[in-house]
């Protein structure tokens, strides 16, 4: 049966929370939120620092063999959100995002793992971008492996510490990630052995700053290999993947998306 729980939560960076979840294979979720902003200037037409007010609803379902260390089965997800200025805060924005996984077994020992995730956020009223605390940001071991974290998608120039101009990530409005893997364990239960390639990436549709944003005309993909420990608290990953997408090179070594490749270590799954 489903279980049912109030939460009511703060942390420090004043974020609040209150509403029912409930927690089955499949259940929703509803969040109010307030919490301070500092973004970029001009995105919400009025100041630099500025609140956003958030109500948020959820979906999801869960069919996979195991939750934290799956091999077959299939998970998905929906949410959606609205911010407005009658909440108490200084944006007006609609937000969707949803992901789904699937687990396939092949043969004794080997499945495939194919997944993806997607999101577009839409401004309206005043404000003219959506705010850079609730973009989105594609790169590194959670989403695009192979490259920096949050380094993909719409760039913008601003200084470096060294003087120069460098091409800086803001996030994007939309964004499309997908990842697709082959698991073979090498001790059944324990350690597995993948092969996998990923794709993905960010646009910037609406901004307060459109003529300055430069947005990527290709999805950036790569291909790769790691090892997977299986713990209670889900699968330990250590991944090597390669850039197969041609990158122009950018000002800041920082940024490093013409670097061949990168190690990543996460926890959990896609």
């Amino acid at each position: 049966s489903a279980t049912r729980e109030l939460i009511f939560g703060v942390n420090v960076l004043g974020q609040y929370g209150i509403g029912p979840r409930y927690i089955d294979h499949k259940g929703y979720e509803q969040v109010i939120s307030l919490e301070p902003y500092d973004g970029l200037p001009g995105d919400n037409g009025l100041k630099n620092e500025a609140w956003i007010a958030e109500v948020v609803a959820g979906a999801w379902i869960d069919r996979r063999n195991n939750r934290l260390n799956p091999d077959s089965g299939w998970n998905a997800s929906v949410n959606a959100g609205l911010a407005h200025e009658g909440l108490g805060g200084d944006f007006d924005f609609m937000q969707v995002t949803g992901g789904a996984t699937t687990y396939i077994p092949v043969v004794s020992g080997t499945y495939a793992v194919f997944g993806g995730r997607a999101g577009h956020s839409v401004p309206f009223g005043v404000t003219q971008g959506i705010p850079l605390d609730r973009r989105f940001f594609v790169g590194g071991g959670g989403s695009l492996r192979g490259y920096k974290e949050e380094s993909v998608g719409p760039l913008i120039a601003a200084p470096c510490p060294s003087g120069v101009t460098c091409d800086a990530s803001v996030g994007g409005d939309l964004f499309g990630v997908y990842s697709a893997e082959l698991r073979y364990q090498l001790i059944r239960d324990v350690f597995e052995v993948v092969l996998f390639h990923d794709g993905g990436q960010a646009w910037l549709q609406r901004s307060s700053q459109p003529g300055a944003v430069v947005n990527p005309d290709r999805i950036f993909t790569s291909i790769g290999t790691g090892l997977r420990l299986r713990t209670p608290v889900g699968p330990l990953q250590l991944d090597y993947a390669f850039q197969t997408t041609a990158v122009p090179p950018v000002q800041s070594p920082a940024d490093l998306l013409n670097s061949p490749g990168r190690f990543h270590i996460t926890i959990g799954e896609f």
